[in-house]
């Protein structure tokens, strides 16, 4: 039975840019499955078709993470059979990155590097 059971993967992207793009939530969204009803203010429809067009191929994160599976392949930094691999990759963008953030201690790149390696793996005991 286990051969019929799709291959378990762990996908990685990334974003940077400016907090003010990241904070267009309504670009990080899919749009509404319908359009505003005619007679909607302009700057409704202006937004609904601005998201329509932006929202499938936005590099922005999208607020929920099953979204990021709608979107171009292109956005894919990198694919991993197992869960240790994809923590590396993630540990080694966050010590990349570490400059930009905010706190002292976010910056903190030993802290950074343990990170990945403390969530315990999956299993029949630890289902999460």
């Amino acid at each position: 039975m286990a051969e019929n059971r799709p291959r378990v993967h762990h996908h990685g992207y990334l974003w940077t840019g400016p907090k003010d793009r990241f904070d267009k939530e309504a670009l990080r969204r899919p749009p509404h499955p319908e359009p505003p009803p005619a007679g909607s203010k302009p700057e409704l429809i202006q937004r609904y078709r601005e998201v329509t067009a932006e929202f499938p191929t936005t590099d922005l994160p999208p607020l929920e993470t099953a979204y990021w599976l709608i979107k171009p392949l292109a956005l894919v930094r990198g694919t991993w059979d197992e869960a240790k691999e994809a923590a590396v990759w993630l540990g080694e963008r966050l010590a990349e990155h570490a400059p930009r953030f905010a706190s002292v201690r976010d910056r903190d790149i030993s802290r950074l590097a343990g990170q990945p390696s403390a969530t315990p793996p999956r299993n029949a005991e630890n289902p999460r």
